[in-house]
């Protein structure tokens, strides 16, 4: 069971900077295959803009102040 500290990690990696380039296999295999990880990984999505994700817009615009822009 992967521990908060690697959810919030694998969530964050792609929203600032696009620090994790690649398709989810690619991300995965590196993954695996250099850190031997083990626990269910989340794919990417997109969390702003045009093509966010359904639940992030619907989050987003229940949400007051600067994310409910």
């Amino acid at each position: 069971m992967p521990t908060p500290y690697q959810l919030k990690f694998s969530l964050l990696l792609d929203w600032f900077y696009f620090q994790e380039p690649g398709t989810n296999a690619e991300i995965k295999e590196f993954a695996t295959g250099k850190y031997g990880v083990k626990f269910d990984m989340f794919s990417k999505i997109n969390v702003n803009g045009d093509n966010a994700d359904p639940l992030y817009k619907y989050l987003k615009s229940k949400q007051g102040g600067t994310l409910g822009k």
